[in-house]
């Protein structure tokens, strides 16, 4: 009806600008691939995201650190002030490879292994590099993925893919009654002594992805982490969150799932994660709402009789709430009962 128009009304629009967005960082920006695509500047410059950067030897980052920095990182001490810890200057390297790590289990365990990047070509005009550059497919078919099938269980292996500008690493660790298996997409191609910006562009993989397809196997909740290595907020946050299974693990990127029949069929990297967060509401399921309107609050100096009563009621549901929440916790695993406690603590608190 009205409402699931209105709803559509702003859903496409939010959606058309995230694709937008997505196609700004990662590329491409149209959906054309005419030569030269990019005029006037470094494919580096224009697609910061999902972009795997060549390797140096050397340790080098796309900004090193000079002498002249770290010494002037020093600091001069005044007298009467205590010093300042000198700042820090780190040389940023950017990232070479993304993947991510996922759980899985059975008798028979096969996947499929898809990637896909693409690269940019620069081209010389009377002797001399022109800045306009053409995105170059490196896969077999316009649109498609390179794939590797994966049939053998605790064998780690090295696949090479993209024309040989990357490889995919697969590599198992036994857990439990299954399986810790981490896929990964590197480049390999490395740079020169000279870094040289057209040779890192030319070297640099674009909109870089990798995914598995099960094909058999049970893709499993990815273990949970030791509640002891974690401090009391993030012992709370997994507690929170314990309801929201979590299948795969990034690394370089976000990882994200597909359901189809209640099993995990298929898991991707996502180098620009998009997640939908529900509008605020002061909808708490009680049926005591209408008492927490700021309409009725600003009223309360000339309708206390009323309003007090009502909150009262409001407060009384809540901490009956908080006593069943409590209630709960001994039939919590052993290690987030302590985080439990502490919430509801500070819950008892809030009531009294």
């Amino acid at each position: 009806g009205r409402d699931r128009s209105v709803m559509t009304m702003f859903t496409e629009p939010r959606e058309r600008l995230i694709k937008w967005v997505c196609r700004q960082l990662t590329g491409p920006p149209d959906s054309t691939s005419d030569s030269p695509v990019l005029r006037g500047v470094f494919p580096t410059e224009r697609f910061p995201c999902g972009a795997l950067y060549p390797t140096s030897e050397w340790g080098e980052g796309i900004d090193p650190a000079s002498e002249d920095m770290e010494e002037a990182s020093g600091t001069t001490k005044v007298k009467g002030e205590t010093s300042a810890e000198p700042a820090v200057v780190r040389r940023y390297i950017p990232p070479s490879s993304l993947g991510f790590s996922f759980f899985i289990k059975g008798e028979d365990i096969r996947f499929q292994v898809l990637c896909n990047a693409v690269s940019y070509e620069h081209k010389k005009k009377d002797g001399k590099y022109t800045n306009n550059w053409t995105r170059k497919e490196l896969v077999s078919g316009q649109g498609d993925d390179e794939s590797q099938d994966i049939n053998c269980p605790g064998k780690d292996d090295r696949f090479s893919k993209l024309e040989g500008r990357a490889h995919v690493d697969i590599q198992w660790r036994h857990f439990a009654d299954g399986w810790i298996v981490t896929v990964s997409l590197c480049n390999v191609q490395e740079l020169d002594e000279d870094i040289d910006p057209f040779e890192r562009s030319e070297k640099t993989l674009f909109e870089a992805s990798l995914g598995c397809v099960i094909e058999a196997g049970d893709v499993g909740v990815y273990p949970r982490v030791d509640r002891s290595l974690l401090n009391d907020e993030e012992q709370e946050i997994e507690l929170q969150y314990a309801h929201r299974h979590i299948y795969a693990i990034g690394h370089g990127c976000a990882a994200n799932w597909e359901y189809k029949d209640g099993k995990i069929v298929e898991l991707h990297s996502d180098t620009m994660p998009a997640v939908e967060v529900p509008q605020m509401t002061a909808d708490t399921g009680s049926g005591g709402e209408p008492v927490l309107s700021l309409a009725r609050l600003a009223k309360i100096d000339n309708e206390h009789a009323s309003l007090l009563p009502e909150l009262d009621g409001f407060i009384s549901g809540y901490a009956s709430w908080v006593a069943k929440q409590e209630g709960e916790i001994p039939a919590l695993p052993a290690d987030d009962r302590e985080a439990a406690s502490r919430i509801v603590e500070r819950m008892n608190t809030a009531v009294s």
